[in-house]
């Protein structure tokens, strides 16, 4: 019979480079992966039986080891410029929910890759090389013997790390260049008129006049794109449906068009419907 394992998490980064650690695999069937070092932390997703993974340090009954790929991460598409350089500190959370529990917290300047999966004013990204996180020793099958008595690996040095959910990097120093805003992308179809109608929503996550306000396909559906205008006007129409007639000034790095509104109507008949 197999294992039942539970695998703890919390996200730390590196201050040096990425160290090379000890390979083990995953012995039991499922593990559940979790915010902290303890089974009362919230389950932030699961990984397989076979699973590799790289250790990176024997804390106790628990082993230090770099995120697996398959780890979901989510950040807010909104906070990317061009490139994947974040314009302001972000939490990394592990669902499209600002009330998901969240792995740690990037840097204003770090570069993260974009992947496919994105809704509602959310991208995932790949797991950051520096995220590391913890699983219950006893799932994994790993050679014990290379560690030394301090839990370190016998042939790398000490990770240099902390033991809380927030980065301790210091961001690359900034190209002498002005700082590219995301709603300043750049776009193939900029200056394209546009009409889209969806429900206006106030995005909380923007910094910028051009994402404050997200236009979903449903209340709790797909980011159809941002609209730029009359802020009063958009505030008093906020969780309405509408619609927009405009131009595309842009996108975000995510792909998701930034509309400049020229006009935004309710369609009060179909809100009268619902």
């Amino acid at each position: 019979m197999k294992k039942a394992g539970f695998f703890a998490l919390t996200a730390v980064f590196a201050v040096s480079g990425v160290m090379a650690g000890v390979p083990g695999k995953v012995n039991a069937d499922w593990l559940n992966m979790r915010t902290g070092a303890g089974l009362e932390s919230p389950v932030a997703g699961k990984i397989p039986q076979g699973t590799g993974v790289d250790i990176r340090r024997e804390v106790g009954n628990w082993l230090e080891i770099s995120a697996p790929a398959a780890l979901k991460l989510y950040i807010s598409e909104a906070r990317v410029n061009p490139g994947g350089v974040l314009n302001g500190e972000l939490n990394l959370r592990t669902a499209m929910s600002d009330s998901a529990p969240t792995l740690g917290l990037l840097p204003k300047g770090a570069k993260v890759k974009l992947l496919e999966e994105r809704r509602n004013g959310w991208v995932r990204i790949a797991p950051p090389e520096t995220v590391i996180v913890y699983v219950a020793a006893f799932c994994v099958d790993y050679d014990k013997s290379a560690f030394d008595a301090q839990g370190l690996p016998k042939t790398a040095a000490a990770p240099e790390t902390r033991p809380e959910a927030k980065s301790e990097a210091k961001p690359a120093a900034p190209e002498t260049k002005p700082e590219v805003k995301p709603e300043a992308a750049p776009a193939a179809d900029a200056g394209k008129a546009v009409e889209l109608k969806g429900v206006l929503t106030a995005w909380k996550y923007s910094k910028s006049p051009d994402t404050a306000f997200a236009l979903l396909d449903s209340p709790k559906g797909c980011c159809i794109g941002f609209v730029a205008g009359d802020k009063e006007k958009l505030a008093a129409l906020d969780g309405r449906i509408v619609t927009v007639s405009g131009r595309i000034t842009g996108r975000t790095e995510a792909g998701t068009i930034l509309v400049a509104a020229d006009a935004v109507t309710e369609n009060a008949a179909e809100e009268a419907s619902k």
